[in-house]
């Protein structure tokens, strides 16, 4: 059971003074276009059988699949590739607290 609730007790939650937990490089935040059209996958199947002699049967089947517009998350201020950082600032990524 939460203990915080947002809008209804979450005033002053988080102290600025000390806001634990929300660290530069401490937290992941991710999301998901609002236009983006909806996922889907299509299966089909189809089998085909002969009778080619007295106890003797001749069968071929296939199974197929489609996807598309499958999901895809994206990342809020994602850190920059070292070789990226490397060859637009020509320095070494940051160290220490700032590396994120």
């Amino acid at each position: 059971m939460p203990t915080i609730i947002a809008g209804k007790n979450s005033t002053g939650a988080v102290s600025l003074d000390n806001p634990l937990g929300i660290t530069p490089g401490s937290t992941y935040n991710w999301f998901f276009k609002q236009d983006y059209p909806t996922n889907y996958v299509n299966d089909w199947n189809v089998t085909v059988e002969k009778e080619v002699r007295s106890n003797t049967l001749l069968r071929f089947g296939y199974v197929g699949n489609h996807s598309g517009h499958q999901g895809m998350a994206y990342a809020f201020n994602e850190q920059m590739p070292g070789y990226i950082w490397y060859l637009t600032q020509g320095t070494q990524l940051p160290t220490g607290r700032w590396r994120t």
